[in-house]
Formats: structure tokens, C-alpha cells, sequence
């Protein structure tokens, strides 16, 4: 008997959906913007810098006969400049949040805005010296999809409900 409820009142929202369609895109795009804002707050801090010369492992001996041999070519501040390492936590602020409004519907990304972040996070690409201690953007994606889902569906039903209360859709 309950189960038939539920499926009366879902019937009835998609009708109501259906009869305005602008409140519900709006709705929707709240709750998309709700749920990827949930998904950054779900991003790992950076971890740990890598111990001194725990990089050089992935080297080849070409790319470090490379190397040294471009050290001895600089001089003065350009050779300091190149052991001068400095983590300026760009991947962290990069972080982006897109909400577009379709004509079906509401599409929402949630990226990383550098050319390199697949080589540092990325799921495919992750370059082995930052694997094990970098996380993966697309793992903690799927692992945090169902509370953004719910994230979404609450904001939508209430910015929804809100509307209906105020007699928008009447």
C-alpha cells in the first residue's frame, strides 16, 4: 500500500515538473550547484610534500644525464632557481564549479582548471611519482556521488516545495 503512495506522489511530481517546467530548471540548478559545492568540500587536502630525491627514482638515466648536464649550463641564480622548489597550492584553489541550464534540464561539472592536474590527479594519466601519495579526482568523485545526489534532491524538493508554497505554480 505504501508502495503505491510513493508512486502516486512521484506520478504527481513529474506531472508538476512537467506543467512548469521554468520552476523546476531553477530549482534544479540550485540543487546542481548545491551538490557540486558538496563534492569540492569532499576533495582531499594536499598531501605531504615527497621526501628530498624521492622523484629522482622515476627518472631514466637519459633524463638525468639531461638534468645534471643543465645544471652545469646555468649559472649563479638560475641554478639555485632550479633546486628552489616551491608548492604554491594552485591544483587546491583551481578547483571549479559549472551549472549550465539546458533546454532538457540542468547539466552541472565540477573540474580542475590547469593544464596539468590529469598528470597530478587524474585517473588515467596520473604520473607514477605522484601515485600512492596524490588522491584521484574521479575516485573521490564516485565515492562521495550518492550524497551529492541526495544533497541535490533535498535542495531541489525544498526550492521545488517553495515555489508551490508561494502559489508560483498556480
Amino acid at each position: 500500500m505504501s508502495e503505491d503512495l510513493e508512486r502516486q506522489g512521484l506520478e504527481e511530481l513529474e506531472r508538476l515538473i512537467d506543467r512548469f517546467p521554468e520552476i523546476a530548471t531553477e530549482a534544479a540548478a540550485d540543487a546542481m550547484r548545491d551538490a557540486l559545492l558538496y563534492l569540492h568540500g569532499r576533495i582531499p587536502q594536499y598531501p605531504p610534500p615527497p621526501e628530498p630525491g624521492t622523484a629522482s627514482r622515476f627518472w631514466t638515466d637519459r633524463q638525468r644525464r639531461w638534468f645534471w648536464w643543465r645544471v652545469g649550463q646555468l649559472q649563479g641564480a638560475a641554478q639555485a632557481q632550479m633546486f628552489d622548489y616551491r608548492r604554491t597550492g594552485t591544483l587546491g584553489r583551481r578547483i571549479t564549479e559549472t551549472v549550465r541550464k539546458e533546454q532538457n534540464g540542468v547539466e552541472g561539472e565540477l573540474g580542475m582548471n590547469t593544464p596539468y592536474a590529469r598528470y597530478v590527479i587524474g585517473r588515467e594519466d596520473q604520473a607514477p611519482v605522484h601515485q600512492g601519495r596524490w588522491w584521484v579526482f574521479e575516485d573521490v568523485i564516485d565515492e562521495h556521488i550518492g550524497g551529492s545526489f541526495d544533497e541535490f534532491s533535498e535542495t531541489f524538493f525544498e526550492e521545488f516545495g517553495a515555489a508551490y508554497e508561494r502559489g508560483e505554480m498556480g
